[in-house]
């Protein structure tokens, strides 16, 4: 028994650093996910891109403000709520089943550390708002656990609603050229083929003739107005403009203008920053 006091503080001197090293190790791991969660917040913050984190029960687990901003719908936005409470289901529901795996198929190779993560495979498709009030050109991508299970999907997107009302009325103007235009210009055709042949027309023939191409050159040109306007709206659209300073500006065209031009450039007064389409 002479030796039991000295073994007992041995396994309690064992104890106490084993505790501290646990401890240690927690706080590691701890600060590493902070670090991480940082790091994610910080590259989410700065997509243009709206993106959310969902589980396989559709529940929204992580998103960014630029998904908020997109949607506009932050009364029904929220950790832990249903993403089919914003977005229309069908389309998501159809991707989702063809890139989850099988459920019996136990033969698929299992995912490593480094892929446990997002799967490297991603599937763009179209949806819209609840509301259908917004329509979405969206990305997902299947969330992959170390072994190779499914635990959720990340969703990336963009409003394409300006996009694809600008494509409709391009095809609108498109198909009126095309459709609308026939008749009258047939109309004109006949009409100069018929005033050629002018020594077999009488007055009155030759003037309801001429009335007649008279009538579609006018309607002709009002058309052509019409399309000229829509299309200078189409042609007014947003512009990938940025800050840039305007030191930076001219040297950039300083340095385009320096093979084989006779401009030069004096910069005179104040730099200032510009709001512009710079590579324009």
């Amino acid at each position: 028994l002479d030796r039991m006091p000295a073994g007992i503080a041995e396994l309690q001197r064992r104890l106490v650093a084993a505790r501290a090293d646990t401890r240690s190790e927690v706080e590691a791991a701890t600060r590493r996910v902070d670090e991480q969660r940082t790091r994610l917040e910080a590259i989410l913050l700065d997509l243009t891109e709206g993106v959310i984190v969902c589980n396989l029960d559709h529940r929204i687990l992580l998103y960014n403000q630029a998904a908020a901003r997109i949607l506009d719908l932050r009364e029904t936005l929220g950790l832990g709520r249903p993403l089919f409470g914003l977005l229309t289901s069908e389309p998501i529901l159809h991707i989702l089943e063809q890139m989850l795996p099988p459920l019996d198929s136990l033969s698929a190779p299992k995912a490593t550390a480094r892929d446990a993560v997002t799967g490297h495979e991603s599937r763009r498709f179209v949806c819209a708002t609840h509301d259908l009030g917004t329509l979405l050109e969206a990305r997902m991508s299947v969330i992959l656990e170390a072994n190779g299970t499914a635990s959720g999907y990340v969703l990336t997107f963009a409003d394409v609603s300006a996009r694809i009302e600008s494509l409709a009325t391009r095809d609108h103007i498109l198909r009126e050229v095309m459709v609308e235009w026939r008749r009258p210009l047939a109309n004109l055709t006949a009409a100069s083929e018929m005033l050629e042949d002018a020594d077999t027309l009488s007055a009155s023939e030759r003037g309801a003739f001429q009335d007649i191409v008279g009538k579609e050159v006018a309607a002709l040109n009002a058309r052509f107005r019409d399309l000229s306007r829509a299309y200078e709206q189409l042609a007014a659209g947003p512009w990938p403009m940025a800050d840039i300073h305007s030191l930076d500006l001219f040297r950039a065209m300083r340095k385009h203008l320096a093979t084989g031009s006779a401009i030069e450039i004096t910069l005179i007064g104040v730099p200032t920053w510009l709001h512009a389409d710079s590579h324009s």
